[in-house]
């Protein structure tokens, strides 16, 4: 580690209630109780006037991205919340590694993890355990190929292990992990490439010792992508349910919801066709037995990508849908329901070439129940923004978590041979919390 190469910076800004007071526009009929089944949604510019509590850098020599976080394992003798940090870094010989920091509530160092060994490697997902933080990452080693690796870390940051998982014939991108319904082991969601570029989405069973019983794909004519793995509660049906995407005859992508049974076999399946590139990436069970999902679509025209987001019945029926669309490539970073029923929903809003007006910024939508937009939240931070993971502090503020990049002036002579610079971001900003859904009976009106 090189101290010298390695510092932190706190900003705290003017402290704003944290409930009722975001920056946001209501739709006219939000409180309504219909459901509209689908609505094509365009998004004016950002404002950014969205009040910020604060805000903390991470900054790391040759820091590439931050991938993934969570509230960190309470400490001795402290009561606050404390985030752990996992992205990657690149070395002066551009080799790619990844690093675990351990950061307060008030951006403090408690500990950071820059790995190095002899073959470059990149974290992917990050897993809360009892003994600390579980770690999958891909690695590439001469004369094995792509495959994944699986590592744990106890809770002051210490590597206990790393067990690495090739398949002989394929390339193999892990993209999500998630416990078993046992909590005794955990499934993997890998993305299985032959010689000819097929993809074949791969499910991989591996216990608390590094040892795999069992992987399975799941091959069809065409490719078949995983994105992301969730576990289910033990009140609805047993099993996961992965999300992502599965190749049609014509070309196109649809979007894939996916029952993985415990014993690794295919249960349920369901496709939806949107647009030319369709996806899904985030789901949330719900008590009903539906889903919240969301990802992305591209239309015919494949000039640029809108969020998309969906409720689905028990059934996988689709209730309703909204698409998310404007002056930018729109990317779901990350899905959220409150005990409420309101529905936070994190973008990425990417610029589009030859479009001055736009630039890269976050934008945090509210939904109602039903699907209908109550608030409209934009912050800009840096020149290019990169957010990874959304988690509610305890206070009910919005906590995001991702990266953001400074690129010095162009006119200055000085800046002009100078890299961008990226840094780790938490950013905390107010939520909205005292609503009551008029929809649903209270006690009184029962």
């Amino acid at each position: 580690m090189n101290a010298k190469a390695l510092f932190l910076t706190f900003l705290v800004f003017s402290l704003s209630p944290l409930m009722g007071q975001a920056q946001a526009q209501t739709n006219e009929g939000a409180d309504q109780c219909e459901i509209t089944p689908t609505q094509i949604i365009t998004l004016e510019d950002p404002e950014f006037k969205t009040p910020i509590i604060a805000e903390a850098s991470y900054k790391l020599a040759g820091i590439d991205n931050v991938i993934d976080a969570d509230f960190g394992h309470v400490r001795q003798n402290s009561k606050e919340k404390s985030y752990v940090l996992l992205g990657n870094y690149k070395n002066t010989a551009s080799q790619s590694f990844p690093f675990l920091a351990h950061l307060t509530h008030k951006g403090q160092i408690i500990w950071h993890v820059h790995e190095k060994s002899q073959y470059p490697h990149q974290a992917v997902d990050l897993l809360k355990n009892k003994y600390g933080y579980l770690v999958l990452g891909n690695i590439e080693q001469p004369g094995k190929g792509r495959g994944f690796y699986v590592a744990q870390y106890d809770r002051n940051g210490k590597r206990l292990r790393r067990t690495p998982f090739f398949t002989p014939g394929y390339n193999s991108f892990a993209k999500s992990i998630d416990f078993t319904r046992d909590k005794k082991g955990y499934l993997v969601a890998v993305d299985r490439i032959d010689s000819k570029g097929k993809k074949s989405a791969t499910a991989y069973q591996v216990n608390i010792d590094g040892f795999s019983p069992w992987d399975k794909k799941y091959a069809l004519d065409h490719d078949t992508i995983f994105e992301n793995i969730l576990r289910l509660p033990q009140t609805l049906e047993r099993g996961h349910i992965v999300t992502g995407s599965i190749e049609k005859e014509d070309g196109r992508y649809a979007g894939w919801l996916f029952n993985l049974r415990e014993d690794g076999k295919a249960g349920w399946q369901k496709e939806y066709v949107r647009g030319v590139n369709a996806s899904l990436n985030h789901t949330i069970a719900l008590d009903d037995g539906g889903y919240l999902v969301a990802g992305h679509t591209q239309s015919f025209f494949g000039d640029k990508r809108s969020a998309w987001i969906m409720k689905v019945r028990a059934n996988a029926a689709p209730l309703w849908q909204r698409f998310y669309t404007g002056n930018h490539d729109y990317h779901v970073r990350g899905l959220r329901r409150d005990e409420n029923g309101l529905i936070s929903i994190l973008m990425e809003g990417r610029a589009i070439k030859n479009k001055k007006q736009s630039k890269a910024h976050l934008r945090l939508l509210t939904l109602s129940p039903r699907g209908d937009v109550l608030y409209k939240d934009s912050f800009k931070g840096a020149d290019k923004l990169f957010a990874n993971q959304f988690l509610k502090g305890p206070s009910g503020e919005h906590v995001i978590i991702g990266m953001k990049q400074f690129i010095p002036p162009a006119n200055i002579e000085e800046a002009r041979n100078i890299a961008p610079i990226n840094e780790g971001w938490i950013l905390f900003s107010p939520a909205f919390e005292n609503y009551t859904d008029p929809c649903v009976p209270t006690k009184e009106q029962k």
